[in-house]
């Protein structure tokens, strides 16, 4: 069953075809900028982790696939201007746990969440590639390309959990600086 809603978009209103569970606050969406067919997409997107597409989630999912580093649930509320913080947190967890999103601890005492690989879902993580943690500008990048080698534990050790943070300088803040 599909229903109309409007989505509030810099003081205009746009009707959008799509399952959405109730009418957003307009400052959730103020930014909102998308397109139909890009409307559809996120909710595809969502559909396919088994995840109900509302108007949070779908605002969420486009804030987080417009990034180029992790988020801290702060970053979040703040990027997506001041949302109910606790709907903000539900909408990440429920992504973390259908595949949508990953958890990384960086050490810097906050936790980030990036898109996952396609091959994540409900059974689990298995994008196990390397985070790399900027010392300078303090982001944290998932470097898909770099998986986490195997380790060989002694007998009678379980692994349970993989996790590698490489911590550095990332290229935006090493590329050497011009004087006019």
């Amino acid at each position: 069953m599909t229903r109309k809603v409007q989505l509030f978009s810099r003081n205009k209103t746009s009707n959008f075809e799509g399952i959405f569970a109730a009418k957003p606050k307009i400052s959730t969406l103020k930014y909102y900028n998308t397109t139909t067919k890009e409307m559809k997409e996120l909710e595809v997107k969502l559909n396919e982790k088994k995840i109900t597409p509302t108007a949070m989630r779908l605002v969420v999912l486009d804030f987080l696939l417009k990034q180029s580093s992790a988020l801290s649930l702060t970053d979040l509320e703040v990027g997506l201007d001041k949302t109910d913080r606790v709907t903000l947190f539900r909408t990440i967890r429920t992504f973390e746990e259908h595949g949508l999103v990953h958890r990384i601890e960086d050490g810097s005492g906050t936790t980030k969440f990036a898109l996952c690989a396609p091959g994540c879902g409900i059974e689990g993580h298995h994008d196990l590639h390397i985070h790399f943690y900027c010392t300078q500008c303090k982001e944290t990048h998932c470097l898909p390309k770099t998986q986490i080698p195997e380790v060989d534990l002694p007998d009678l050790y379980l692994v349970e959990e993989r996790e590698l943070i490489v911590k550095g300088v990332c290229a935006s803040c090493n590329i050497p600086k011009v004087s006019p």
